[in-house]
């Protein structure tokens, strides 16, 4: 099964789902947390009794809906909802406290008790906690939401509001200095808590990459009010590489401003208008899965007067431990099913297949018996696995991966295996290689040569499938349309003289990866509609190196089929002669 095929299958196969859920405050006292309100007592523990609440509350609903109990009493993800997630939001200021913000201790101690209970949940199920309010070492007020992953796939990643309004709670810090303070943060990148800790306390880039269970990935947006007209996360992904979007807007008292927003749904979490919208409309609610008596185990025992009642459209919790009443509404599933993050993820698993299969202690002996240094080998490794890891995950830390770094990576990792395969054919032609290694040799060259074909193959496919969007490069001029469908139809017939004259092995070691290369290149011209003017001056390079060493085909075994071969380049020629003149354009970029 070609490469194409297997992307064209995943195409049309497989997505990702996403389940909705937003909490909201139902209070307008509770809509900022206790944040104005007479201080309680305890406040620290109530928040994470409150936290822990909502997170079993979530879980079982989860488990309900995708997960089974086994004969041994553990839970498994139901056959087909391996990349069915649940996503949680909660509304902007929900988690402030009374009078003062949190101290780095009480934030180390909350974010404690949600990473013990995040880590007891089921996998495919992630928390946006918004918002702390917490203090900073230069006694500022962070608006601070976290984002949590649960289960196997545990992650902990805070965020913070980069944008202000004057009407966000402050702590009588002046407002002009706070907005100063962010914009002096952002600029230079600098810390905000000058302790160290066991726990991800600084703020990180808005943008999470969330696993499923199935081996996907989903890239998590996240605005946080005033920050989607003024600072939005949507400008980070015009670079990147394609992948599963979902976008969340965390908001007390906002609209959504959907030139801003990426994919076609947004979670809108805010006090007044909550809802996982479309342009077009509003999802509607659907009914919990739960039973009053489970709802019922969810309180803790020392909060008697915390009620919880169901209705069709949501979960009701009145006198919660921490701030006003609020509901949790469940949303019907959005599939998010984008063609070209599929194909990414596809061609990120053939990439960890192939390296899996280059990377052995035995391909490197193979190597070093004929000669070539183990930092060569190891090289090309610390190539693959980069631009693997830079598919798999294209966010870290504070950064992301561009499209165009990846490319980069991937085109690099192409050209050292290219290298090592032309110093072995050097070795060869220097008659570097025993008699008693002949065979070994020319073993081990043709199994590299098919492997770079491969690569080179899969990577160019991969490249084919980017809309413009995302691989656009202004290059001399490009040629499309008419004037190429001659070339593309005599570069097919050669692709296959080519593999013919590969599988019986007519030509000697030497130009066996020119030969593979042209072909490579020949099918990036026969699978794209606009090709690239250096992409046609490559491939007239190439057959100059091919008849140069006409010598190394072996005649004497298929003359007819070295005719053909060098009269079908001629043609090719012939072809690329006849062409139109090229037009300026952009274009995807080739390899």
């Amino acid at each position: 099964m070609s490469f194409r095929s297997i992307l064209d299958e995943a195409k049309t196969q497989k997505h990702l789902s996403v389940d909705h859920a937003i909490i909201c405050t139902t209070s307008f006292f509770g809509r900022v947390g206790e944040y104005g309100t007479r201080p309680r007592e305890n406040p620290i523990q109530r928040l994470i009794d409150h936290i822990t609440m909502m997170m079993d509350i979530v879980n079982l609903e989860h488990q309900n809906r995708h997960f089974f109990k086994a004969s041994d009493g553990s839970f498994k993800v139901k056959p087909g909802h391996e990349d069915c997630l649940t996503k949680v939001s909660l509304v902007e200021f929900s988690l402030h406290t009374a009078n003062e913000p949190l101290k780095f201790e009480d934030l180390e101690k909350i974010l404690a008790a949600i990473s013990e209970k995040a880590k007891s949940c089921h996998a495919n199920l992630s928390f946006l906690f918004s918002s702390f309010a917490v203090l900073t070492s230069e006694k500022m007020v962070l608006n601070y939401p976290v984002h949590v992953q649960c289960g196997e796939f545990f992650k902990l990643q805070p965020m913070y509001k980069r944008s202000l309004r004057g009407d966000d709670p402050n702590y009588h810090i002046n407002f002009f200095r706070l907005m100063q303070y962010l914009k002096n943060k952002e600029s230079t990148k600098s810390r905000f808590f000058s302790q160290s800790s066991a726990y991800p306390i600084e703020p990180k880039l808005p943008i999470v990459e969330v696993p499923t269970l199935g081996g996907n990935v989903m890239l998590d947006l996240v605005d946080v009010c005033a920050d989607v007209e003024l600072d939005p996360v949507s400008p980070h992904l015009q670079d990147m590489l394609p992948f599963h979007v979902s976008h969340t807007i965390t908001s007390n008292t906002n609209r959504v401003m959907w030139d801003r927003v990426v994919g076609d749904y947004i979670a809108h979490a805010d006090y007044a208008n909550p809802g996982v919208k479309s342009k077009e409309h509003n999802l509607p609610t659907r009914p919990t899965t739960l039973s009053s008596e489970q709802l019922r185990n969810t309180v803790p025992s020392h909060y008697p007067e915390t009620k919880i009642a169901v209705n069709e459209k949501e979960i009701k919790v009145t006198d919660p431990p921490f701030g006003g009443e609020y509901a949790i509404i469940f949303y019907p599933e959005v599939k998010l099913a984008n063609s070209n993050a599929i194909v990414t993820h596809e061609f990120g698993k053939q990439l960890e297949l192939f390296y899996k299969k280059f990377h052995t202690s035995e391909q490197c002996l193979r190597l070093k018996s004929l000669g070539i240094e183990e930092a060569a080998w190891t090289s090309i490794c610390s190539r693959l696995a980069k631009f693997k890891g830079m598919l798999a995950h294209p966010v870290t830390e504070q950064k992301y991966y561009t499209l165009k770094d990846t490319l980069l990576v991937g085109q690099d990792a192409l050209e050292s295996l290219a290298n090592l395969i032309v110093q072995l054919a050097d070795r060869y032609k220097q008659k570097q290689i025993s008699a008693d290694s002949e065979v070994s040799f020319i073993k081990e060259f043709n199994y590299l040569t098919d492997m770079y074909v491969s690569l080179n193959e899969m990577y160019c496919t991969w490249v084919s499938y980017l809309p413009n969007k995302f691989n656009k490069t202004v290059v001399e001029g490009t040629y499309e349309g008419e004037s190429l469908k001659k070339v593309r139809v005599q570069g097919e017939s050669l692709i296959k003289l080519a593999e013919k004259i590969k599988n019986e092995r007519l030509f000697t070691a030497t130009p066996n990866l020119n030969m593979g290369i042209l072909a490579a290149m020949l099918y990036r011209v026969t699978q794209t509609d606009v090709v690239p003017k250096q992409l046609i001056i490559d491939i007239q390079h190439q057959i100059q190196l091919l008849k140069k060493e006409r010598e190394h085909f072996s005649s004497s075994k298929d003359i007819s089929m070295e005719l053909a071969f060098y009269a079908s380049c001629d043609r090719l020629e012939d072809c690329i002669k006849n062409l139109d003149k090229p037009s300026m354009s952009a274009v995807p970029r080739s390899t």
